[in-house]
């Protein structure tokens, strides 16, 4: 399947995302996830109203122009968040339509986050031992003891009346549910690639018990592995050294002696590293702006359509323009990259306007010839302006009268961009640099041309 930006979306909360909730984000998980997860992370949190968990269904086309991003930057962002915990994704698809449910979730609060041994030990190594320690005391405080006090709270009873049959209680029922408080979701490691079995096999009974490699124990030894590599029979040797006197095991002991043998071996710490995701979600075809050797071929292809129009705006577009854009993407339903050619295009030929029809008759043909990246946008209006130029040059071969019809546009100049001037005469400047020839040479040369066209039409 493909995430185009025609696809719409929702949101929803689990629960009410707070202040305070933001701030553990920006603090603690932005250095793990950068600053484009962030602006995802609190643009679908704005966009839920307050007091509410929902938000009304959008098209993921005004999504990506609120953040300036293209699709593919928006998809990593989209998944990174769900990596952390942050963000579930659901979809539906209802005939050609589909739909996205995106449920923004609560961070880890900061003594589950300081305690998980798997995302405190990449912040550390991200930001260092400072500037941890600066954070770790900034969502720190004093706990008084309460050792030398006595509680004299009341209880519900004490302080309330015991409820009276003769008393009519109503309670009407509605579909709507009563907003809870949130609930973050600790991450968990599936453990596929570390062999548990084997562990518990190569334990000996006399040195520990297998009982004492509790649940609690099992998630502390797959995020080790997953953070350090930590092989199995490895881990074996560090259980047996975090063993307490009685028998139980220590996580914490556990979670340094790992750690300090990790040091020793490679002198540094583990960083958090995004996989090479297979992204069949969005766009195949679609290629990154950092693999494009052509500086406006990557623009194009990392920009959205309106993004383009705003710059050829200077920074403004109107309403009715960014209209247009989303109704012709909506009925062709063409990849972002070439909606985003297509746009610059148009307003160059157009003389900065954009005409419904005229580009929806252009985006159609595109479509029909199953155009998917910018490249192929550009190639092709290349090769269309080519083979308007051939039959321009044809009409003036023929005789006068047959020309009358053109003759009103004959004054009218065409305006085109510059990556489309300069694709159509990219193989007449290199092959002009090759011959070196005088303009008198060129004119016969050209003659020669005309006379051959001239001879094959009347051999035919």
């Amino acid at each position: 399947m493909e995430l185009k930006p025609v696809d719409s979306y929702q949101i929803q909360t689990s629960g009410i995302i707070s202040s305070y909730d933001r701030r553990i984000v920006t603090l603690l998980y932005q250095p793990l996830m950068g600053p484009d997860c962030l602006a995802l992370y609190t643009t679908l949190v704005a966009e839920v109203e307050d007091n509410r968990i929902c938000s009304q269904p959008k098209s993921h086309m005004q999504l990506l122009g609120l953040l300036n991003m293209g699709i593919k930057d928006f998809f990593d962002a989209r998944i990174k968040l769900e990596g952390l915990g942050l963000l579930k994704s659901y979809q539906k698809i209802t005939g050609d339509e589909r739909q996205y449910l995106y449920e923004v979730l609560p961070p880890l609060s900061p003594a589950q986050f300081f305690q998980d041994g798997l995302l405190n030990i990449y912040l550390y190594s991200q930001i260092g031992a400072k500037s941890y320690q600066r954070l770790r005391e900034s969502f720190s405080d004093k706990v008084i003891e309460l050792e030398h006090y006595q509680e004299v709270t009341r209880s519900f009873q004490d302080v309330f009346a015991p409820y009276r049959p003769n008393q009519e209680v109503l309670i009407e029922e509605t579909d709507e549910q009563p907003i809870s408080g949130s609930e973050p979701a600790p991450i968990e490691l599936d453990g596929q690639d570390f062999d548990l079995s084997l562990v518990l096999d190569l334990l000996s009974p006399n040195m520990l018990a297998r009982k004492e490699v509790t649940a609690d124990v099992i998630k502390a030894m797959r995020k080790l592995h997953h953070i350090y590599g930590t092989t199995e029979k490895e881990m074996v040797r560090f259980l047996y050294r975090a063993a307490r006197n009685d028998g139980t095991i220590d996580i914490d002991q556990l979670r340094k002696i790992v750690r300090d043998s990790h040091r020793l071996a490679n002198k540094h710490y583990p960083q958090l590293v995004s996989k090479t995701v297979t992204q069949n979600e969005i766009t195949s075809d679609s290629l990154s702006a950092e693999t494009s050797t052509d500086p406006l071929l990557a623009y194009f292809e990392k920009i959205s359509p309106q993004q383009r129009l705003i710059d050829l705006g200077e920074g403004s577009a109107s309403e009715a323009d960014l209209q247009i854009i989303d109704e012709v993407m909506a009925s062709q339903k063409l990849p972002e990259p070439v909606m985003t050619v297509l746009v610059d295009y148009v307003l160059n030929q157009l003389d900065g306007k954009l005409y419904k029809n005229y580009m929806e008759k252009i985006a159609s043909q595109w479509k029909r010839k199953k155009i998917q990246t910018a490249k192929e946008a550009m190639e092709l209006a290349v090769s269309e302006h080519e083979r308007y130029k051939a039959l321009k040059e044809k009409e003036t071969t023929e005789p006068k009268a047959r020309r009358g019809y053109h003759k009103a546009a004959k004054g009218r100049k065409e305006v085109l961009p510059d990556w489309f001037k300069n694709g159509a005469t990219q193989e007449q400047t290199i092959e002009t640099k090759k011959l070196d020839i005088t303009e008198e040479e060129e004119r016969a040369l050209e003659e020669q041309v005309r006379k051959i066209k001239q001879n094959l039409k009347k051999g035919r």
